[in-house]
Formats: C-alpha cells, sequence, structure tokens
C-alpha cells in the first residue's frame, strides 16, 4: 500500500504529490487526511496524507516508507480534500497553502470522555453499549473512539449518552503551561461553627467555615471560596494550619457540558421575514441574497433559518465580518443557542481556538460563528452557509493564497450540497450582478422591522461653507443638528474613514513632507503618542522642530484624522462626553466591548470612529450621524471606489434612528453631484448599481472580465526590475495567440501605487481576460511565474482584487 502526500515546504519547486510506502504496522493508522513524519531529502519533516494508491510506475527500492503517523484520525475531511485541490488550480497557489488553511490551531489539546453513572434497569442500543464499554476500563480520548468505533458517526450516540448525564467529556491540556486551579477540603467536619472552637474575634475565619456548611460541601475552589464568604487568603491560611482546611493543586479542566436546548425566541418575524424564510426554505436553489435596508431584520432571519437546520441534524457556518464580532453579537446567538454554538475569530488565542475547533470537530457545535477562517474548520453534515454583509472586503484574504471567502464558500455549498446565503444592505456589484444573471433567488426587504423609518440624509456641499467663510471641518448645520440632538439627550455618531491626528507633516517653506524611511508613504501624525506613524510598517518617529531640508520652523501637520475630530469636537461640547473607535483604540482586548457598553448605557455623548461603526451597532438612542467627509472613500484610485462610497454612506447613515426615535443623517462633501452620494442619499442601490455596472463594462472591470493581478516584492530593486522585464516578455509570447484574437490584455509591469513598503519595493502586471478562458491562462501563469520559488523574489496572484487602479 501506498500513500501521496504533501510535504510541509513552501519551496514551489517542490508543490508536488509525494508517493511514500506504508508498513505493515501503519496500513490501519494511515488516512487520507493526517498527518505523518516522512524522510524528505534525509530530514524528517512533516507531511499531509492526501490519498491512498494501490500500485505505481516508480520502481519499488526508490520508494521510502512512512517514518511515523502524527494523528490518530483524518483532520481534514475527503469533501474538504475537493476544496484544496480546486483552491490550488482556482488561486494558482502551493498545495501546502491550502491544507494549512484547514489546519488545527495547536496539538497540545485533545477532549477525554469518561463514564459517570447508569441508573438500573437503563438500556442501550447497539452503539450506545459499544461506547459504554469502550469507557468502562477508564477515561478515552476521541481520537481512541473514533478507530475502535469506525469513524465519525459514534458521535450521534456519544450525544445521546451525554443528555443522559452517563458520560461526561473534558479538555484535556497536554501542553507544558497547564491551568493549574486551587482545591481547599474540608478535613474536620462538623456540624455547627461552635464546635469549631475559633476565636471570637476570628470573623474572616468564621466566615470561610460557614461557607462549607452554606454549600452543604467538603470540597470548594480558593477562587469562588474568598469570592462567596468574602473573607481573605491569609484567614484561609491559618484554617490550613490549624489543619481543618487543607489545599492542594489540579489540572483546571473544561467540562464539555451536553448541548443545550434551542431557546425559542419572543421576536415575531414579519410578513417580509417571514417570507424570506420560507422562500429560503422551500427553495430548491442552493444561492440566495438576501437585499435587505439597514435595520430589516436579516439576524433574525438567520436566526430561524439556524433553527430549521438544527431540528434536521444539519450544521450551520455563519460569517461575519470580523469587526462585526462583538460580544453583543456573539452573546445575542448563544441565548438563543447556548453551547451549541463555536466561535472563531482572530482576537481569541491559540488555546481558546483549539478548544472551538475541537469542539466543532468532535460535533459538540451545531453553529460555527466566526470571521473568515471559520470556514476551515472541520464542520461536517453541512446544512446552509451564510455570510452576513457579503460585500466587506475583510471577507477576502491579503496573504497567499489570496482568497475570497464567497468563492471557497460556493465551492464547499457545491461540494456538500449545501445552500449558501449572502446578506446586505449594499451587496458588492459582483454578487448582485451575478444572482441576476444566474437567476439565483435575490430576497428583497424594503422595510425596517417595527416600522422604522430610514433616516433621511442631508447633504452639505463644503465648497459653499467655505465661501461663506467657514473653514471648520464641521458645518453649521451639523454643529447645530448635533447640539439639538444633545439637549434632547439623543446620542451621536461622527465618522470619517481615516485615523490618526493629521494625514502628512509638511513644511510650508519648501513643501517638504515627512515620509517613512520603509515605505513610500508619508507618516501619519498621532496625537494620543505625539509620534508620526506609518500605517503600511508601523514604524515611529518623532515630529521634527524644524524643515530637515530648509530649517524652516514653518512644520506643520495637514489633513484630518479621527483623533483631530475628536479633539475638535471636545473643545466644542466641552461638557459633553466623547469617545471615538477605531483602530488604535481598539487594540486593547475588551476595549471594543467597552466602547459599545458605554454607548449602550447612555454614558458616551458623541462617538467617533472609522468603518468599524458602519456596522454591528444597534442602539435606539443613536439619532444623528455624521458623516464628516464622503471624499475619501469616492477619490480612493480604485476602480471599486464609488461602490464603496456608496457602501459606507449607506451603512453608517443605517446606524441612527433604529429604534422608536426618528434618526437624521447629515453628509458633507466636496463632491454633493458625485452619482454613488445622489444614489446613497435616495436610498437607491438599483440605481447605483445600474450606472455602475455600465461604467465597469466600458471600462472592462468586473464582473464583465477577471483580473489576474501579479504582484511582485523585493528589496533589491534591480533585481526586480530585470525580473518583471524578463516575465512579460516571455508571457507575451505565450499569451500571443489569445491577445490577437482579443480574449485577454496583457498590461506591462508597472510600479505599485506605493512603490515600497517596509523596505519592500512592489510592481505589478495586471491581466484582464473573457471569462471562460481564465482557467487558460492561469495555466501558463503557474509555467511562467510559480513553477518555482525565486530567490528575494516573492510573488503572489490576486483573482480580481478590489484594490488595483
Amino acid at each position: 500500500m501506498y500513500c501521496e502526500v504533501i510535504v510541509e515546504k513552501t519551496s514551489r519547486n517542490i508543490d508536488n504529490k509525494f508517493i511514500y510506502k506504508i508498513k505493515e504496522s501503519h496500513i490501519k493508522k494511515v488516512e487520507p487526511g493526517i498527518r505523518v513524519k516522512v524522510d524528505f531529502n534525509g530530514k524528517l519533516t512533516e507531511a499531509f496524507v492526501f490519498c491512498l494508491i494501490k500500485e505505481t510506475n516508480i520502481l519499488e527500492d526508490k520508494i521510502k516508507y512512512i517514518k511515523e503517523v502524527k494523528d490518530r484520525y483524518p483532520i481534514i475531511s475527503e469533501k474538504t480534500l475537493e476544496v484544496i485541490n480546486w483552491m490550488r488550480e482556482y488561486y494558482v497557489c502551493r498545495y501546502i497553502d491550502a491544507v494549512k488553511l484547514f489546519y488545527p490551531p495547536s496539538s497540545n489539546y485533545k477532549i477525554q470522555y469518561f463514564f459517570k453513572s447508569i441508573k438500573d434497569g437503563e438500556e442501550f442500543d447497539f452503539h450506545e453499549n459499544q461506547i459504554l464499554e469502550l469507557l468502562k476500563d477508564g477515561d478515552k480520548s476521541f481520537d481512541f473512539l473514533y478507530k475502535n468505533l469506525g469513524g465519525f458517526e459514534f458521535t450521534y450516540y456519544l450525544y445521546n449518552l451525554l443528555d443522559k448525564n452517563i458520560v461526561e467529556g473534558y479538555i484535556l491540556d497536554q501542553s507544558k503551561n497547564k491551568n493549574i486551579k486551587k482545591i481547599v477540603k474540608l478535613e474536620l467536619v462538623e456540624e455547627n461553627i461552635e464546635d469549631y472552637n475559633l476565636r471570637s474575634n476570628a470573623f474572616r475565619q468564621s466566615d470561610i467555615i460557614k461557607q462549607f456548611l452554606i454549600e452543604n460541601n467538603i470540597e470548594i475552589e480558593v477562587k469562588a471560596l474568598l469570592k462567596k464568604s468574602k473573607s481573605t487568603l491569609n484567614a484561609l491560611k491559618s484554617l490550613i494550619d490549624k489543619n481543618i482546611l487543607s489545599i492542594r493543586e489540579v489540572e483546571d479542566r473544561k467540562i464539555i457540558e451536553k448541548k443545550d436546548r434551542i431557546n425559542e425566541s419572543s421576536i415575531n418575524l414579519n410578513k417580509e421575514q417571514l417570507s424570506a424564510l420560507k422562500r429560503i426554505l422551500d427553495s430548491d436553489e442552493r444561492k440566495h441574497l438576501i437585499h435587505g435596508i439597514t435595520g430589516s431584520g436579516k439576524t433574525e432571519i438567520y436566526m430561524n433559518i439556524i433553527k430549521e437546520y438544527i431540528n434536521v441534524n444539519k450544521k450551520i457556518i455563519m460569517l461575519f465580518p470580523e469587526i462585526s464580532l462583538t460580544n453583543h453579537m456573539i452573546n445575542r446567538f448563544k441565548r438563543r443557542f447556548g453551547n451549541r454554538i463555536a466561535v472563531i475569530h482572530s482576537r481569541m488565542n491559540t488555546k481558546e481556538k483549539t478548544e472551538e475547533w475541537m469542539k466543532i470537530n468532535n460535533d459538540f457545535a451545531d453553529v460555527i460563528i466566526g470571521a473568515r477562517s471559520a470556514l476551515f474548520t472541520p464542520v461536517k453534515n453541512i446544512g446552509a452557509i451564510i455570510i452576513d454583509e457579503e460585500h466587506e472586503d475583510s471577507y477576502n484574504s491579503s496573504i497567499t493564497p489570496k482568497y475570497k471567502t464567497l468563492d471557497i464558500a460556493e465551492k464547499i455549498a457545491e461540494i456538500n450540497n449545501c445552500k449558501i446565503i449572502l446578506g446586505s444592505a449594499t451587496p458588492s456589484v459582483t454578487s448582485y450582478y451575478d444572482t441576476l444573471k444566474k437567476n439565483n433567488n435575490l430576497i428583497e426587504i424594503k422595510n425596517r422591522v417595527n416600522d422604522s423609518k430610514i433616516p433621511k440624509i442631508e447633504v452639505v456641499d463644503m465648497k459653499k461653507e467655505l465661501e461663506e467663510g467657514n473653514r471648520s471641518i464641521f458645518s453649521r448645520k451639523l454643529i447645530q443638528d448635533i447640539k439639538e440632538t444633545l439637549n434632547k439627550e439623543e446620542q451621536v455618531i461622527l465618522f470619517l474613514n481615516k485615523r490618526g491626528y493629521a494625514s502628512f507633516v509638511s513644511c510650508r517653506n519648501c513643501g517638504y513632507v515627512v515620509r517613512c524611511d520603509s515605505c513610500d508613504v508619508s507618516m501619519t501624525y498621532h496625537s494620543s503618542v505625539k509620534k508620526l506613524i506609518c500605517h503600511y510598517c508601523g514604524k515611529t518617529k518623532s515630529v521634527p522642530k524644524s524643515c530637515p531640508e530648509c530649517g524652516s520652523k514653518y512644520i506643520k501637520s495637514f489633513g484630518i484624522g479621527t483623533q483631530k475630530i475628536e479633539d475638535m469636537a471636545k473643545k466644542i461640547f466641552k461638557d459633553k462626553i466623547i469617545d471615538r473607535m477605531d483602530f488604535d483604540t481598539v487594540t486593547k482586548r475588551g476595549a471594543q466591548e467597552k466602547i459599545y457598553k458605554n454607548l449602550s448605557n447612555g454614558k458616551t455623548d458623541i462617538l467617533i470612529g472609522t468603518q468599524m461603526l458602519a456596522k454591528g451597532i444597534h442602539f435606539p438612542n443613536v439619532t444623528l450621524v455624521g458623516i464628516i467627509s464622503a471624499d475619501t472613500t469616492i477619490n480612493l484610485p480604485f476602480y471599486t471606489a464609488s461602490e464603496k462610497s456608496f457602501q459606507l454612506i449607506t451603512q453608517v447613515s443605517g446606524r441612527a434612528g433604529r429604534g422608536s426615535k426618528t434618526g437624521k443623517v447629515v453628509l458633507q462633501t466636496y463632491e454633493p453631484d458625485h452619482y454613488s452620494v445622489n444614489h446613497a442619499v435616495n436610498y437607491n442601490y438599483k440605481k447605483f448599481v445600474k450606472q455602475e455596472l455600465m461604467l465597469r463594462k466600458e471600462f472592462k472591470y468586473p464582473p464583465f472580465v477577471r483580473i489576474l493581478y501579479i504582484n511582485t516584492k523585493s528589496k533589491e530593486e534591480k533585481k526586480l526590475i530585470n525580473f518583471n522585464e524578463k516575465k512579460y516578455k516571455e508571457l507575451r509570447k505565450k499569451l500571443y495567440d489569445f491577445i490577437e484574437k482579443g480574449y485577454i490584455k496583457l498590461y506591462k509591469p508597472v510600479p505599485k501605487g506605493i512603490y515600497k513598503i517596509n523596505k519592500e519595493y512592489q510592481i505589478d502586471t495586471i491581466i484582464k481576460t473573457k471569462k471562460g478562458i481564465d482557467q487558460e491562462v492561469k495555466k501558463i501563469l503557474r509555467r511562467t511565474y510559480f513553477n518555482k520559488s525565486y530567490k528575494s523574489i516573492n510573488i503572489t496572484l490576486e483573482i480580481n482584487p478590489n484594490t488595483i487602479s
């Protein structure tokens, strides 16, 4: 017996499947989807088993044996292996790049099960008896049960036993840094507190003993005991010295609880929500797009869909953009589905992620909630994949492989024959176009829940403000509306999609701009640390007191960011509580939750922030939203700039008036006649999409063409230039027929908009291809660029990127 493996090496030179022999002792252990150790080029290397084969053309004496089997059960399913194969071809990535996305976060933890008790006369079926027989000898791991019971099917019967409290499970920490807890035991057991003969003034010691008597328990954890008794560690030590108590350290094991019952919602769906739910559940279509205005109750529809799938023993992957994954949102799902949910996102540490991964792999979780990485967890028996705010850029990976979550979700849905449900108030132009063209299920929700009105958007032309003598970043209209809102004890959100205090620091005498030494960009001034910070590499500099070029003292900051807005607002509204939410204020764990809590509790009068404010906020007392400058997105040098502008205006506006009070939006811009502004003000998505698609068709942008975007990086500038010139000529020769027939357009290599980032130079090559031939072009790209690794040059490919000019 042989197997094909992917070795854990990143060199493109060895991006292949390699054949190894399987020893007799390993025959029953080796399966597709497990990790093994192999001798590769004389070194013991980790590898991943892709498939088993019975014969090969390679000479027998040339094939090595697998040295070691690392996993006792497959960490990746056969269906997922299909996804990996597809990813390698579609994204022109390496096998190992795709495989590693699906790896568990750590191997330091596993789940153990143990037998608790059986009531007299209780009967079990054949499969349950099998499990109980194995557990009667002592604690057994999940992988032990998997091996002895023939696959993942045993989990169904295991949960019956867990539900009856006959079996219990816990997470075993195999790492060096185990969580230890201290347990206090009552060694001297008396009926009354007087029997302990404590001093009359030993109040703290007495409180501790009383707690044992109240709990009717002889063992309590130290932390819990001191908290409940309101006593001290010194009092505890005194009781230990008297041999009344003893203390020991034990591993803090996280018990796996039986699944909670689903809490029925007290919220009645309105007609539009009920119609959406019925259309999705009754439809034979695989893909569905819910286009519902902000506040239309899409989340409640998702929850009802989830409940229906759980009722037929199906699992659901529920994706949110990273910035929407707040405790507020997660707790909402916990209230409905309890411990049936597993949560995966980037703010979790490795242990937390691993525990959730195991919960999913062991089938404890019915609902997997997370950002894009949740899509790569070992979910079995998937019923639906739901992607909320599907238009968000955070669903696109910026590292190899540069995948789009929607692409992979659609492939997983196809392979698993499950539904994929997209939701957004502002769907991406491509998703909306594809839905109409492919006749997928388009569901429109035109009203907010509880019939609350969408806020009116008033546009302020900042050119006129300037002409009339107002040089402030705040228009007179916005200041007046803020005052009126605060006087009514209502709350305000101010939005600017640029963090920092000022955009750059410049000399008014000679025009010198302080730039980053490692990147080809100006540095942003942050008043909180009184430093210049590069938003690309993170490097900091002190603000020069005089111009390094001409020595002039006329060097100052220009432009605005959220910090400057905060400072200006505090000067105007001196007696009000003003908070800020952007990348700089939410780096600490729990910071974002604290900001939300203060807003929710009415402690914050004005909240200032970036696009983090555009979603995940549902606070009824926020009645005014001020968009400081719509121009920051309109004038981005990307073909998606108008789309992003429309989406942000609509999403941020949707934060106002979500309760019973009427909401209002003041939008400041220097381009009031821009079509994205006009259509956003009127909430007219269809007119915007129609105009945007017309422009994209004319200039040959997605969804009418596929863009293949080759990015090359190197710290050696000359080498990078020569490499791109050589590869361009080679590529043009191979694509000549396609170019002549007008099937593709190949552009010459050009320096990236920001040429140098973190001391690396960047040059891009762009290919626009007709749909249907892009896979042929990718094969040529693999042979030209991606067939081997190049020393000191890094190459990546992105399909239909959103951020090219």
